[in-house]
């Protein structure tokens, strides 16, 4: 099976069993591809990790510590081949990782997430709030893994609102925030009614938009607003 077909394979279709069958040839043949094509990748399977000469589990397959995206450029393409640099948020240090896509890459992480997020959410695009500022994703050439992410999903939502300006400042409430989603004839009550679906207590909606979790961010990202419906 090739990685297209897998990728449109029904999502949740193959037991445990298969599916560790048909990731292990599919990372065996990645395997290769990085061994004929990157220096350093070869260098570290052949020295560190000899077992992957003959590779029969996926605990025989190397790994690259984090650390060398940060201290090399590893990619297996060519450099007129790059389409597209990601580099991390740089959090654990000034060095950034840096990770290169050619387009061919790019276009099936699209559809791997296409085929992810439409088996969540459904083939109807929904408004989006998105906890962040616009100008993470102005340079579409060179983004960091956060805007990477923010671009990724924007494209399942529609009438896409960020709550942070360029400053990525933003003072309001939870409340306050989910309340520019709801119609005109909505009520306060019905804004809180539709928070406390979400799994918002009354104590929740009063908190700062800066300060609510990832986790507390996924559940107002996305989400059917029956209440509150832009």
């Amino acid at each position: 099976m090739t990685l297209p077909e897998y990728i449109a394979a029904p999502q949740f279709s193959f037991d445990k069993k298969r599916k560790e069958e048909l990731i292990l040839g599919l990372l065996k043949d990645v395997h290769q591809h990085h061994l004929a094509c990157n220096v350093e990748y070869r260098k570290i399977s052949q020295t560190l990790f000899p077992q992957s000469a003959n590779i029969k589990a996926l605990s025989d397959l190397p790994f690259v510590p984090v650390s060398l995206f940060k201290t090399h450029s590893l990619k297996s393409i060519t450099d007129t081949d790059v389409f597209k640099v990601l580099t991390s948020s740089g959090t654990t240090g000034q060095v950034p990782s840096r990770i290169f896509l050619d387009k061919e890459t790019s276009n099936l992480q699209v559809l791997a997430l296409s085929k992810i997020m439409t088996h969540i959410l459904g083939n109807v695009r929904l408004p989006m709030m998105i906890v962040d500022s616009q100008a993470v994703i102005k340079d579409r050439s060179t983004f960091s893994a956060r805007g990477a992410g923010i671009l990724g999903l924007s494209v399942y939502g529609k009438k896409h609102h960020y709550l942070l300006d360029n400053n990525f400042e933003l003072d309001r409430s939870l409340f306050e925030w989910m309340s520019l989603w709801k119609k005109p004839t909505a009520d306060e009550q019905s804004v809180r009614a539709t928070l406390g679906r979400l799994l918002f207590s009354q104590e929740d909606s009063e908190k700062s938009v800066k300060i609510i979790s990832g986790g507390e961010q996924g559940r107002t990202t996305g989400k059917r607003l029956p209440a509150c419906p832009a």
